[in-house]
């Protein structure tokens, strides 16, 4: 999929720093919210049945995210690569990476779904500064005001709705310092992409739409899923979510043969009433399969 979005970069934007004044700003919002420079976990927006109902509600949203935040990293050389998608009030709805990167952001940093990335949560950052002036950000480790992102370096886009309002977020991170152009041009990619999901025009490689844009969420709460999944076919489920192919999935599960691993994908794809595997992790977002 993501091969198909039109990549291209502005080899000027390889040395972009952000703008000082921007930066100056940021800190003395920081600096009001008196919020400590120490600070290595972020605030929670949403929790519990908060949290349930926001994903609910974004479901479609995120699933599509998800479609394409996987295609993307399943093809790169970087493995530590973070992608994250917030609303317009900088919560965190969906965030994707190697399963090891994501059990560290979590456990350490407390990054998942429900999190506020805002400047008063966790300091200046590239997605509050993207949202704050709707353009692009790019943060470097040392430009963060708090611990917490001090060795990630950071681009943000902001996601435009159909009515040229800002409704989200599109992040790309990454553990150390690396060609921030690139990730500039790909977050710009994923974020028109997210955009066409407003308008509702977006298609695939197969030339129809295959993410449902109704957005009756009332509705989309109230599907009568009622999916049970073995052990083994929840964890293949999760490790084939993130990414990860079908060998590594049988090498950390202890699995002898990538056939098996597909055996188990096709029991979960026949579970949930799904076309295809790919069409599993949709299904499985907008049921809450995939999130704490």
């Amino acid at each position: 999929m993501w091969k198909k979005l039109p990549l291209s970069l502005n080899r000027t934007e390889e040395n972009f720093f952000e703008d000082d004044t921007r930066l100056a700003q940021s800190y003395r919002h920081c600096e009001q919210a008196q919020l400590s420079r120490e600070t290595k976990t972020v605030r929670y927006a949403l929790l519990g049945e908060g949290l349930r109902e926001f994903l609910a509600y974004h479901a479609n949203l995120i699933a599509y995210a998800h479609l394409l935040f996987s295609d993307i990293h399943r093809d790169l050389a970087d493995q530590n690569e973070i992608f994250i998608l917030t609303d317009v009030n900088a919560r965190l709805m969906e965030i994707h990476s190697h399963p090891q990167v994501l059990e560290s952001v979590i456990t350490q940093r407390g990054i998942r779904p429900g999190a506020l990335l805002s400047e008063e949560s966790c300091g200046t950052n590239a997605v509050a500064l993207a949202l704050r002036y709707k353009d692009k950000a790019i943060v470097r480790g040392e430009q963060h005001y708090c611990q917490l992102f001090k060795d990630w370096y950071s681009v943000a886009v902001p996601v435009f709705g159909v009515d040229g309002t800002v409704a989200g977020c599109v992040d790309i991170s990454t553990s150390r310092d690396s060609p921030l152009g690139e990730k500039l041009a790909l977050a710009k990619c994923l974020a028109n992409e997210l955009h066409g999901f407003f308008k509702g025009n977006v298609v695939h490689e197969h030339g129809k739409n295959d993410v449902n844009h109704d957005f009756n969420h009332k509705q989309l709460r109230q599907r009568p899923y009622q999916v049970e999944l073995t052990e083994r076919q929840q964890q293949v489920l999760f490790l084939f979510a993130q990414g990860v192919s079908y060998k590594q999935i049988a090498r950390e599960l202890g699995i002898t043969s990538t056939k098996t691993v597909e055996q188990h994908l096709d029991a979960v794809r026949s579970k949930l009433g799904a076309k295809c595997r790919r069409e599993c992790i949709q299904r499985a977002t907008e049921i809450g399969l995939l999130h704490p």
